[in-house]
């Protein structure tokens, strides 16, 4: 795993901070080129959801409706929210 986080992190996707109240773990966030890749992972989801029988995507379809309905505004919404340290899953959760 530590492997794929240094590959993400030397792709520009992820952003490594050490934790100030933890120094044995680390923080990860999204750069804007990782928040970027948000629309494109939504129309996965929705390729999960319609070719998939076992797809995850059952336990969001208020998520997936959204994208269907309009990938680009709810990315916009999904991307400030995660600027902003939220959880972007809860709310949509079937």
């Amino acid at each position: 795993m530590a492997s794929r986080l240094d590959h993400l992190i030397e792709a520009g996707i992820l952003q490594r901070e050490s934790n100030e109240t933890d120094g044995r773990k680390d923080l990860y966030s999204l750069t804007e080129k990782g928040l970027d890749l948000i629309p494109v992972l939504f129309e996965m989801v929705l390729w999960s959801a319609k070719h998939d029988s076992r797809s995850e995507a059952k336990c969001i379809m208020r998520l997936v409706e959204l994208i269907r309905k309009d990938n680009r505004k709810i990315s916009q919404k999904v991307i400030a929210q995660v600027k902003r340290g939220e959880a972007i899953v809860a709310e949509y959760l079937s």
